[in-house]
């Protein structure tokens, strides 16, 4: 049996300061709970290259358990879009941003709005908002990303069982 490729995932937001970077520090978190490595990176669709994360999320994830104080922003490429096997985005005008870019990468994205409520059309943004709403913003992430983390290692499982014949 082939040893599995570790799974890519590219988490995108606007600036890549505060909603993705958070997302990709909770799927490294939850991922490395479950013992399972993966390469996770984040992007954004109007970022510049090199800001830190802002204050806010640094301190939040810091209370959680979560060092970001490395992370560095990026602007979303082609070259990332081909890299990963997951694209999540926090907002439809990701999305539409990606497929402007690259239309063929339609089926890799994900919303991650969609693992917060049904209710919700996007992952609400806390920039230049207080640390309480940061402190909300970073807790729903995460909770989201453990849903989608449990939801693509269950269907990895199901493929693999499936490859081998098993029912």
């Amino acid at each position: 049996m082939n040893t599995p490729r570790a799974s890519r995932y590219l988490f995108v937001c606007t600036a890549n300061i505060n909603r993705s970077p958070t997302a990709a520090a909770w799927a490294e978190h939850h991922l490395a709970e479950r013992f399972v490595s993966a390469e996770i990176r984040s992007a954004g669709v109007a970022a510049w290259e090199g800001a830190e994360a802002s204050a806010y999320a640094i301190d939040v994830m810091r209370e959680l358990g979560i060092d970001m104080r490395e992370h560095r922003s990026q602007p979303i490429s082609a070259e990332l879009l081909h890299w990963a096997e997951h694209i999540v985005v926090m907002e439809p005008g990701h999305r539409d941003h990606i497929l402007s870019l690259l239309p063929e990468v339609e089926p890799r994205i994900t919303g991650l709005w969609s693992y917060l409520s049904e209710t919700v059309d996007h992952v609400p943004d806390p920039h230049r908002q207080a640390i309480d709403v940061f402190r909300a913003s970073c807790i729903s992430i995460g909770a989201a990303i453990e849903k989608l983390i449990i939801e693509h290692l269950a269907a990895r499982r199901a493929a693999r069982r499936r490859e081998a014949g098993i029912t």
